[in-house]
């Protein structure tokens, strides 16, 4: 591939090192342009250079942390001019540099005019197989041999990266730097730390020699006795030896401030890489607190607010964080995703103070595509608008297609088109990575037959045999489908072509091996498989190592591991679940439910409702008497009040999904909850006595219930029987005239129920219609008017008079453009209503709600109008 235009034999230094490609190399032809530039020789042929040099630099330069923009603003401006003066246009460079900038979709369009087996074409096509055959071909240049490396980094083939490196870059000081960019972002858990280190050493040794005409390679000696005990106050140490470096850079391709962005952004990505390590693969509290120590506090600017962002995150306070969002100016809006992570702890997605600070963060987001893709989820998660989710990872995927096929992927998943997931499947040139993409999405189809899925599977598998990874998601659909033999199968057959040496991998390997036995119920030989990788003290080895002692008998080394495992991590509600869970089987209830309520980090309402209800199910599922006593056990400990409800509703929702409607009317049935809301529980609790017994005993139960509560609250009742499967509670158990308080909020109730339903051509529609017509002075005679078209929007906004009113109000004209299929009105008034912040209301909660839900299915607004039930 030959990058190089330049003719001129005025510029041969600038040639050469442009040839060469690598970034310490490129870094000289800028500064080579730079000299030509002083010396009045303003040339085409400089212009062109120096713009190339930017462009490969920007390529190679890494920042994590979004604060080396300069390299990519004075890349695009220099390649804009270019681009203006040049009669040849720079199409290669522009190509690059989109595909550097997250542009993949402009430079896949650039270069497809390239000849076929261009380098630069087959990498942003992701033709990696056929980039691999001609950057192994003799001769060939060092741009393709570095395009190759990073794609191997972007499929995760850590075992191929690895020869590649050996094979090329063993003893190339120069590429250090980048090919240590490639290296973090396979996000390799046994070698992030060492190679993020390694490249905090490097930096430093480049900058000692920054300027001068050497090769910029490493000292070896001292990076070895650097890292066998790295420095304290690693801040303030780099931006110390940055501040004395002599950057001989004062030209318009490149200067002094550019340099330092350029090292700050590998500098501060590599600490991040790290620390991230630390708070998520290897998920400790006390290394990521060390490593935060040595970190130091640093100078104002880069280096005190990367330590206040990382301080933050192993010590989050809600507050800390809200203020990240304004006050650290100098990092980008991607870094602080994961700030926002660690914020959603404190806050439930609708409320309040999150919905501000998502908006604060969302602000922070740019039109680049990685922002457009961070965006979507925020606008989805947090702020629950899924119109503006939609907009946003369209845009993205635009921009993307068809480069991203995961993207791709996801957009087709998303909008039902599982016809377009079957034609991105057929790609016979697809790599492993992207297929397995597109499997996740097409298993969720029944059309999809699953001995098709398996096959596909395979077919990817022996692309790449030995990545674990891709034999993990055939194994979690085989699981899916319990063949848990062939998944034993699959994986044996990858154990024998990997050992200890993989790493985490081959514990993985092993856990999800003890895993399938696990769910035939061959608990030794389960034990056998997980005992070799237990003294990892990997989370999910360590589970089933527990679960499988449990099941042979072993009961006290099971509490034991359970308990040592959730102090290793003790803010995973997983773990704190398996701890209980080693408790139930033992039929020991009162010690699950002394630990459930007093451990150190309390389980939330989701935590109740994924981690541990649908244990508990299964544990119990066939032997209810014990579930009973375990719920009893809960019920004895007293938990606060708003707990408790958060722990049995769960159960009670889950057992009823399993078949277990008496156990889970049983259980929902035990909750009390204050003034009003206790009428909620009992209509839940309908639901699952009339699945259990028939709904005439549950309507003779339900009476029951009212008659225990004032006459003047039993009204209420209509708020939580507006569903289909409530709704006869709205006529058999209220009285077919109410009176008093609430009495028109029945008749409200009664409106929608019959909308919801379709049940407008019967005698209660009559009725309906008939008391509808003859009153229209409270707000939900108004409402209900407004649901049969007696009235306007005009008129329901009239009614608004505090923001109570506004919260109902705005619920329902978002609940009738819902009911007439104006799904996209129906999701701006039902965000309005949300955003009242009124979090007691029922209509805000019913708002929040209904938003939820549609998130929840991962689908546009065209297509849950097109599927509604």
């Amino acid at each position: 591939m030959k990058w190089v235009l330049l003719k001129s034999p005025g510029h041969p230094d600038l040639a050469s090192d442009l040839n060469k490609f690598m970034a310490p190399h490129a870094i000289r032809a800028a500064l080579s342009a730079n000299s030509y530039w002083r010396k009045g020789v303003r040339d085409l042929g400089v212009l062109r250079g120096g713009a190339k040099a930017l462009v490969f630099l920007t390529a190679q330069s890494m920042d994590e942390m979004e604060i080396a923009d300069l390299i990519r603003a004075r890349a695009l401006a220099l390649l804009a001019v270019s681009k203006v003066l040049d009669p040849v246009p720079p199409l290669r460079e522009e190509s690059l540099l989109a595909h550097a900038l997250g542009y993949h979709g402009h430079a896949y369009k650039l270069a497809s005019s390239f000849p076929k087996e261009d380098p630069l074409r087959l990498f942003v096509s992701n033709k990696y197989r056929a980039l691999g055959k001609v950057a192994a071909r003799k001769g060939s240049d060092p741009a393709s041999r570095y395009l190759y490396l990073q794609s191997m980094a972007q499929q995760k083939r850590e075992r191929d990266w690895g020869n590649w490196v050996g094979r090329f870059y063993a003893k190339e000081g120069s590429a250090v730097l980048p090919v240590l960019k490639t290296g973090l972002e396979l996000c390799k858990f046994e070698t992030t730390v060492a190679m993020g280190l390694l490249a905090t050493e490097v930096l430093q040794q480049e900058l000692k020699q920054v300027g001068h005409s050497s090769s910029m390679g490493m000292n070896r000696d001292d990076l070895r006795k650097s890292l066998a005990s790295p420095p304290p106050e690693m801040l303030s140490r780099f931006e110390k030896a940055l501040e004395k470096a002599t950057f001989p850079a004062d030209g318009p391709f490149l200067d002094k401030e550019m340099l330092k962005a350029y090292y700050r952004g590998y500098f501060y990505s590599a600490l991040r890489a790290i620390g991230i390590h630390f708070l998520d693969q290897l998920a400790s509290a006390e290394a990521a607190r060390e490593f935060q120590a040595g970190l130091g506090h640093g100078e104002p600017g880069f280096a005190r607010d990367f330590e206040t962002w990382y301080r933050h995150l192993t010590e989050p306070r809600a507050t800390d964080l809200e203020d990240d969002f304004a006050s650290l100016k100098s990092l980008g809006g991607l870094p602080l995703a994961r700030s926002f992570e660690a914020y959603e702890e404190f806050h439930s997605a609708g409320d309040h103070e999150m919905l501000k600070t998502a908006k604060d963060y969302f602000r922070r987001m740019d039109t680049r595509p990685d922002h457009r893709w961070q965006a979507g989820g925020v606008a989805g998660q947090q702020l629950l608008d899924p119109a503006l989710l939609e907009k946003t990872y369209g845009s993205f995927v635009t921009c993307q297609s068809p480069i991203n096929v995961a993207g791709q992927a996801w957009y087709a998943d998303f909008t039902g088109n599982r016809k377009g997931l079957e034609a991105l499947l057929g790609d016979q040139d697809l790599n492993s990575w992207d297929g397995i993409q597109i499997l996740k999405f097409l298993r969720k189809y029944k059309e999809v037959k699953s001995d098709s899925i398996q096959r596909q599977y395979e077919r990817f598998i022996a692309l790449d045999p030995d990545n674990w990874r891709l034999v993990a998601n055939s194994v979690d659909h085989l699981h899916s489908i319990a063949n848990h033999e062939k998944a034993r199968e699959q994986i044996k057959r990858w154990l024998a072509r990997n050992d200890e040496s993989a790493g985490f991998p081959y514990i993985f390997a092993r856990t999800q091996l003890a895993r399938m036995y696990w769910f035939d119920g061959k608990y030794q030989e389960g034990l056998k498989a997980v005992e070799r990788v237990a003294e990892s003290w990997q989370g999910g080895a360590m589970q089933f190592y527990a679960l499988l002692l449990n099941a042979v008998g072993r009961t006290s080394e099971a509490e034991r591991v359970a308990l040592a495992v959730l102090q290793r991590y003790p803010t995973s509600p997983g773990y704190l679940a398996l701890a209980a869970e080693i408790y139930w089987r033992q039929g020991m209830h009162r010690e699950a439910a002394h630990l459930l309520n007093t451990w150190q980090h309390p389980l939330g309402e989701v935590d109740w409702k994924t981690d541990v209800a649908p244990q508990f199910v299964k544990i119990f599922k066939d032997r209810q008497w014990d579930g009973t006593a375990a719920i009893e056990a809960l019920q004895a400990e007293k938990f606060n009040p708003k707990q408790f409800w958060w722990a049995l509703s769960p159960i009670a929702e889950e057992a009823s999904e399993a078949g277990c409607h008496q156990f889970a009317f049983e259980t929902q049935s035990r909750i009390r909850a204050p003034g009003i809301s206790q009428i909620g529980i009992w209509a839940d609790a309908y639901v699952y006595y009339k699945r259990w017994k028939g709904k005439d005993a549950a309507l003779q139960w339900m009476r029951k219930q009212l008659e225990t509560c004032p006459e003047s609250d039993r009204n209420v009742l209509a708020v939580f029987a507006e569903d289909v499967e409530k709704r006869e509670l709205l006529w058999e158990v209220l009285p077919e005239n109410p009176k008093g308080h609430g009495s028109d909020a029945v008749w409200l109730a009664r409106a929608i129920s019959a909308l919801r339903s379709g049940s407008t051509r019967d005698r209660s529609w009559q009725k309906i219609h008939g008391y509808f017509k003859k009153h229209s002075d409270t707000d939900a005679e108004v409402m209900g008017r407004y649901f049969l078209g007696m009235a306007g929007e005009q008129e329901m906004a009239g009614r608004i008079k505090n923001p109570q009113d506004q919260a109902q109000v705005l619920y329902f004209l978002g609940l009738k453009a819902h009911l007439d299929g104006r799904y996209g009105d129906a999701s701006e008034w039902y965000r309005a209503s949300m955003e009242t912040g009124l979090t007691m209301d029922p209509c805000q909660q019913l708002a929040t709600r209904q938003l939820n839900q549609w998130i929840a299915e991962e689908k546009s607004l065209d297509w849950l109008l097109a599927n509604r039930k």
